[in-house]
């Protein structure tokens, strides 16, 4: 369950990085850091778009938000920040 609710967050948090909410951070990677979009995708980059909208794709999913909660995975401190998988 636990390596499941990981595995989920870094997958929506790569896709919000290649969407519409990411795009300040896609564009800061190429633009500030010279970064080639064939880079970003081979280091499995993301972006952590907010606790609450990480908590819904969770949910939607039927994970357990108490586990992901234990986890660590919900948190505001990392709201707009860039993940690694």
């Amino acid at each position: 369950m636990r390596r499941g609710i990981l595995a989920a967050v870094y997958a929506q948090c790569r896709d919000w990085l290649w969407g519409e909410v990411g795009s300040g951070a896609l564009n800061h990677l190429i633009a500030e850091r010279s970064m080639s979009r064939e880079a970003i995708a081979e280091l499995g980059l993301g972006y952590y778009h907010s606790k609450n909208e990480v908590a819904a794709a969770l949910k939607e999913q039927n994970y357990d938000l108490e586990i992901a909660e234990e986890v660590g995975v919900l948190t505001r401190k990392w709201e707009g920040l860039g993940t690694v998988t």
